[in-house]
């Protein structure tokens, strides 16, 4: 936990890894027993690397087995190559916080500027925001507030409604199903792992009305970019963790 405390609220709170099960420790913040929220960006474990395997000797092979059991000698010999598991070592490549690369769908640090799975550059927070301001069918929010609704659509299906706020009374609104578990998952990509406030958790509403009464877990994006198709105007970008030269809601002094 090596970044600076980000605000006076904040504790040393405990955070699984999904995919390796690393416990990491990282800024955040507590409900009770429940981490609300937390800071970390990257998996800080450690996992086998499959593009550097390492062979293990038969005098190897007892050590190794034997060390990693140890105390004193799992921590510095899980990181030689051939130790333990006989492999080399990486950091766990889970990302609690990314942006996403338009152009190959990589997930990317938040503060990356080339993507890591194709090379390309990453497009500019800045430069997403300046293009959609100069378009006349765009709107753009400096977001304030976001509302969560349990209703029901024009067929009666159950919906949930998710608006956005900006400090001028303008509104973006966007819906979402969470009847079936393909919508779910939907759901989830489109949503759910943007807005968490503690991203890699095991939570996973089944329904509208769970998310509206769990919604001390989510964040609102910064900002909210919207194109206008026909008569209504649809939600085509959200900027989280921005860090430029535009004013976040936030800043207003």
């Amino acid at each position: 936990m090596g970044e600076p405390k980000p605000d006076s609220d904040s504790e040393p709170v405990q955070v699984e890894c999904p995919a390796c099960g690393h416990a990491n420790l990282y800024w955040g913040k507590r409900d009770g027993d429940l981490v609300i929220e937390h800071f970390g960006r990257r998996c800080q474990g450690l996992v086998d690397d499959p593009d550097r395997p390492s062979k293990v000797t038969g005098g190897q092979r007892g050590a190794a087995s034997g060390a990693y059991n140890q105390p004193g000698a799992a921590s510095g010999a899980y990181n030689q190559p051939g130790a333990a598991s006989g492999a080399h070592k990486k950091q766990c490549e889970f990302r609690f916080r990314f942006k996403v690369c338009d152009e190959c769908g990589a997930e990317n640090d938040i503060a990356a500027r080339r993507c890591h799975g194709c090379e390309k550059l990453l497009v500019d927070a800045d430069d997403k925001l300046k293009d959609a301001l100069k378009l006349k069918d765009a709107k753009v929010l400096r977001v304030s507030g976001m509302q969560l609704e349990a209703t029901t659509n024009g067929r009666g299906l159950p919906r949930l409604k998710v608006t956005y706020h900006d400090e001028d009374g303008t509104h973006l609104a966007e819906w979402f199903a969470l009847e079936t578990p393909a919508q779910r998952r939907a759901f989830y990509a489109a949503f759910l792992r943007y807005h968490l406030r503690a991203p890699g958790g095991k939570w996973q509403p089944r329904s509208a009305e769970e998310v509206v009464a769990e919604q001390r877990r989510l964040r609102h994006p910064d900002f909210v970019v919207g194109r206008k198709v026909g008569r209504h105007f649809q939600i085509r970008d959200k900027l989280f963790d921005y860090a430029g030269r535009y004013r976040k809601a936030v800043e207003a002094g």
